[in-house]
């Protein structure tokens, strides 16, 4: 089942894991989420599998108000700042300095912490306001898709359901798909976290089942092909 109307998903984040893939995490609109490498932050970096000492225990804390991430910084010593935009276009940096607070102009950007022997980045892609007050008013799902998918996605997204309009019944790995999109591992892993956010965030999966991101991608995939283009 969906969460509660009365708590919509605003915002996923994900960041690499200490050994392999991505960790990732859902944000309500209640939630005041921390990160750093306490043992008590929900998003943990730089305790494994290289213990940084100079990550903070607690480096920031994200939250949602009036539409937007809002991202403390409560180090005493270290900034942070919020990147967003394409290797080929502008790019947008804020920097929220210790103490401070600040949000992205873009829905998806990236929280960068420097420290010396150290940096921290995590992904985070916010949802649009609109999908954000439908959610509270236990509104369906737009009957259109209000978005659309990126080549790369779109092509890591064929080699994701090209198996399963085959017949088969399992989705692939995430190494299977990098073989067969000619994309590395990591390129894929990225790319699903992307899309997974897109969907849930559209109310086109459901982040509370029994699922991976992977699982919620194909699935959605197969329902909603016409985001691989092609009609």
């Amino acid at each position: 089942m969906f969460r509660r109307v009365s708590e919509p998903v605003v915002a996923k984040v994900w960041w690499e894991a200490p050994h392999q893939g991505m960790l990732e995490r859902f944000l309500s609109a209640s939630d005041v989420v921390a990160f750093g490498r306490g043992a008590g932050c929900a998003i943990r970096i730089g305790h494994a599998p290289v213990y940084l000492e100079n990550v903070p225990r607690v480096w920031g804390e994200l939250s949602w108000h009036r539409g937007r991430v809002v991202v403390q910084n409560v180090s005493t010593r270290w900034g942070l700042q919020l990147v967003s935009g394409s290797s080929g276009g502008e790019v947008s940096r804020v920097e929220v300095p210790p103490g401070a607070a600040a949000s992205s102009p873009e829905r998806r950007f990236e929280i960068i912490g420097q420290a010396p022997q150290a940096q921290i980045r995590i992904e985070v892609l916010a949802a649009v306001r609109g999908a954000v007050d439908a959610a509270l008013l236990g509104d369906d799902p737009p009957s259109f898709v209000p978005f659309s998918l990126t080549p790369t996605q779109q092509l890591i997204g064929a080699a994701i359901v090209e198996p399963l309009h085959r017949g088969r019944a399992r989705r692939p790995g995430y190494a299977e798909v990098a073989a067969a999109s000619n994309y590395s591992e990591r390129t894929v892993r990225e790319a699903v976290a992307a899309m997974d956010g897109l969907f849930v965030l559209h109310r086109l999966a459901d982040p509370d089942g029994p699922s991976d991101a992977l699982d919620r991608v194909a699935q959605a995939l197969r329902l909603h092909s016409a985001l691989l283009g092609g009609g």
